[in-house]
């Protein structure tokens, strides 16, 4: 839809100043950004209670404010749940969904929803916190995506991986939505990266599905970041938050412990290209898979691994060689 707005000249001059500078895209990316930022706003009422935020400035783009932490723009408030939470929940036998290939939208998701519960003491019905949490994420992701290209990080390392960044802004919402916070299906079951991954579950309530942390995923949204707490734009994850995030898994998610377990023994064997591995992959699960699911599952899976420091990737030229860590391998001996 296009709109035809007056500005004063002043306005548009100093928008225009900041898009030459590199710091937007374009005038249309500068507006996108403020009216998003303003709907937000309003719609979470942050501006009157004071505490809770997710501070959305508009990007920077000088490398080193973006190092220092001048801006602060991807503080979210640190919480403790006082409260009761779901006691230990069992997440999914399966391999989690491919396209859940990065755990810091995970993480971010579960604060949301730490800070919520703190601030009202009781879980929120799970459809209207879906919507804000992608909405809040877009914002975050859209920073972090400035940052990434401030830092001139490569792709594999970029902190925005995940978020509902694409330029289909209600695509990239529902699929953040339904996949990175989640949602009941049709069959009654619940999907999603926080409902697999046994950090929260549903309480019903006058014929309402609502959505409250696990004690586990309470735990783990209470673990300092580097990215929400630190104004640190190194790695996406602490190491307790790494560690935390597999001993959780170990003892609660045994499909996620299937897809890091068979990619590490096939890669500790000298299966280390993407083809080998979907072949291998296919052979070793048998069912249903086909060529295009086992490369999706195996490409998310992967992705998370590298994100937890469990492998490591050698590029030569188009080509990439998977290898395993020392962390990874010391992880993988605990199974033996």
């Amino acid at each position: 839809m296009k709109i035809i707005v007056e500005f004063p000249s002043y306005i548009v001059e100093k928008i225009r100043v900041l898009v030459e500078r590199g710091e937007f895209a374009s005038l249309s990316d500068f507006l996108l950004l403020s009216a998003e930022n303003q709907l937000l706003i309003e719609e979470t009422d942050s501006h009157k209670a004071g505490s809770h935020s997710v501070l959305r400035n508009f990007p920077i783009n000088d490398p080193q404010d973006v190092q220092t932490g001048n801006q602060g723009e991807t503080s979210l408030e640190l919480v403790t749940i006082s409260q009761a939470t779901l006691p230990t929940l069992k997440g999914t036998d399966d391999w989690i969904w491919g396209q859940l290939n990065r755990i810091l939208p995970i993480k971010y998701a579960a604060r949301l929803l730490a800070v919520k519960m703190s601030h009202t003491g009781e879980a929120h019905p799970l459809r209207k916190f879906a919507e804000y949490a992608s909405g809040m994420a877009r914002g975050f992701g859209l920073t972090l995506s400035y940052k990434d290209k401030a830092l001139n990080k490569n792709k594999d390392d970029r902190l925005s991986i995940g978020f509902p960044i694409g330029s289909k802004t209600e695509a990239s919402l529902n699929r953040y939505s339904s996949q990175f916070v989640g949602y009941r299906r049709k069959d009654g079951n619940l999907s999603g990266a926080l409902f697999e991954l046994a950090l929260a579950g549903i309480v019903t309530r006058e014929n309402v599905d609502a959505i409250e942390l696990s004690a586990e995923g309470a735990q783990f949204a209470a673990l300092e970041n580097p990215v929400l707490d630190a104004n640190e734009y190194g790695e996406s994850l602490s190491a307790a938050e790494k560690e935390y995030y597999l001993n959780h898994i170990k003892s609660n998610v045994p499909g996620e412990i299937l897809a890091f377990t068979t990619i590490l023994r096939l890669i500790s064997r000298g299966v280390d290209s993407r083809v080998d591995l979907d072949n291998e992959i296919i052979s070793e699960l048998g069912g249903n898979w086909t060529a295009n699911f086992a490369s999706t599952q195996r490409a998310g899976a992967l992705s998370r691994m590298y994100e937890l420091s469990l492998i490591r990737k050698e590029k030569s030229g188009s080509k990439v060689k998977y290898l395993p860590t020392e962390t990874g391998l010391n992880w993988l001996e605990g199974f033996k």
